[in-house]
């Protein structure tokens, strides 16, 4: 079957090219997911040419590319204007490298490459991917000294202007009636999904990582995946790694983030109880299989309670409980619903747990499957590529 422009899938119907267009996002693990994945997926699913555009920096330029265009060999990687404050120029390289827009579909991640696309040219249908609240996230996290703009009246542009949008989680879209009066009901939510590779557990592979990395069939291990960002909240992390491994010492914690873990009182403490550890994509879900429980403890910002963080879904597939702060995204609720963990507590909260066995992992990896790869949202993503379907 030929997949070029005008190329038609199996029923015969006529599509032309997608171009997903990501601005500023360095190919780490979640790019690789919630990007190239989602671009493999498309493409493989639905019988169409996806082709990624990546304006990233010019720092480590040609590394970043390589990894880019080995998570998606269609990309097409570009060196972004210097400074985040001319982003607006960015629409140049678009208008001199992405052709043939008129009759495709763009897919745009976040505010700056939707307003981008919007301004770049004429397509079929721009699509607002929206990862979370930006306006409270510059307000909250990351300041206004780089960007010159109100972030705000972007994020109610591409809410309002674009032809469909994609939420991450129904609080998002709570989130854009309250701040910017919308109203209806052109959005699909899609959460941070898992890539179409099934991942079931074996009780031996389990036993084989966990002697590997030193842990006791008695050891109860707790494990965090990620950075440690102001969302992330490192200080309610140590309070809580210092609780745990005070009151059980069978506890065991792990993280699986570069930061200077000596800042961690709990680490300072109980250092013979804490790794860390720096490994790639592809390595991270065997140390998982070392874990009882993943963590996402976060503060109470719009920004976290908007969220739909990929490691929930990487926590359940490796078979880990979640310990999770209340009203982050959609997915507190589901803890309870499904019991699927236990929502944290800042004072009198839980902190002895028990190891969990093989069976109670297993129900965790089916329910990841079942509720979690992307498969599971096919109609959703058809109606952001087919909207007239």
């Amino acid at each position: 079957m030929g997949r070029g422009l005008n190329a038609k899938n199996s029923r015969g119907h006529q599509y032309n090219l997608i171009y997903f267009l990501t601005y500023n996002d360095p190919p780490t693990g979640v790019y690789k997911s919630q990007v190239a994945g989602v671009c493999a997926y498309l493409r493989d699913s639905h019988q169409i040419d996806v082709k990624l555009v990546a304006l990233i920096s010019i720092r480590s330029f040609w590394a970043n590319r390589r990894k880019i265009r080995t998570m998606y060999p269609n990309a097409m990687v570009l060196p972004m204007f210097p400074k985040h404050r001319n982003w607006r120029k960015n629409r140049i390289l678009l208008q001199l490298f992405v052709g043939n827009k008129s009759g495709s579909t763009i897919i745009c991640r976040g505010i700056f490459s939707n307003k981008l696309a919007r301004t770049s040219g004429q397509y079929k249908s721009v699509v607002f991917d929206g990862r979370g609240a930006y306006a409270a996230e510059f307000r909250e996290y990351l300041g206004r000294e780089h960007v010159t703009d109100d972030v705000a009246d972007l994020e109610r542009e591409a809410v309002h202007e674009s032809d469909i949008c994609l939420a991450v989680s129904n609080a998002l879209v709570d989130h854009w009636k309250k701040e910017y009066n919308y109203e209806n009901d052109n959005h699909v939510i899609v959460p941070c999904t898992l890539n179409e590779t099934e991942f079931s557990l074996h009780e031996e592979k389990i036993r084989a990582s966990r002697k590997k990395y030193g842990f006791t069939d008695q050891d109860v291990v707790y494990i965090y995946s990620g950075s440690i960002a102001g969302w992330q909240s490192g200080k309610m992390m140590d309070e809580y790694c210092f609780q745990v491994l005070a009151a059980n010492t069978n506890a065991h914690f792990v993280f699986l983030s570069k930061f200077d873990l000596t800042q961690f009182e709990s680490y300072n403490r109980f250092e013979d109880r804490i790794k860390q550890f720096w490994v790639s994509p592809e390595e991270v879900r065997n140390l998982l299989l070392c874990g009882d429980y993943g963590i996402l403890i976060r503060e109470q910002s719009i920004t976290n309670k908007v969220a739909s963080p990929t490691k929930f879904a990487e926590y359940l597939l490796a078979g880990l409980k979640v310990i999770i702060s209340p009203n982050l995204g959609d997915y507190s609720d589901l803890v309870k619903e499904e019991n699927l963990g236990e929502i944290f507590k800042e004072e009198k909260g839980t902190l002895i747990h028990d190891k969990l066995t093989f069976e109670e992992k297993k129900k965790l990896n089916r329910f990841a499957i079942d509720n979690f790869t992307k498969s599971v949202f096919k109609n959703e993503y058809r109606k952001i590529i087919r909207p007239n379907e």
